[in-house]
């Protein structure tokens, strides 16, 4: 990739202003999935239907790193439509402890 000074020094300027406003989260981002990748790590999505405790996090974390054996940055979001649970993603991996995901399971399986 060709570095362009005058690209960042603009982007630089835009941010400053109050425009930068109108894409500050998706620049945010986009810097944040550019250092993990720079890191050499992957980023854990962990959505849970109430907020975990801290105590919960981390046995979470431990547990996580211990078997994908990576670093890990943790991006935790809660989402009440869980209805309870937890789901996480990183990369392909995936995990679906959620009340709603054994709920459709269930009814998938009643109605075949």
């Amino acid at each position: 990739m060709k570095k362009n000074p005058n690209q960042l020094n603009e982007a630089l300027r835009i941010i400053n202003s109050e425009r930068g406003q109108v894409f500050a989260g998706e620049l945010e981002q986009t810097i944040s999935e550019a250092l993990i990748k720079v890191k050499g790590e992957h980023e854990a999505d962990v959505e849970s239907a109430e907020a975990l405790l801290d105590a919960d996090k981390q046995h979470l974390e431990t547990v996580l790193n211990r078997i994908l054996a990576r670093r890990i940055t943790y991006q935790y979001r809660v989402k009440g439509e869980l209805l309870g649970g937890f789901r996480i993603q990183v990369g392909d991996w995936k995990l679906d402890a959620t009340l709603v995901h054994q709920l459709d399971t269930m009814i998938k399986f009643l109605r075949s």
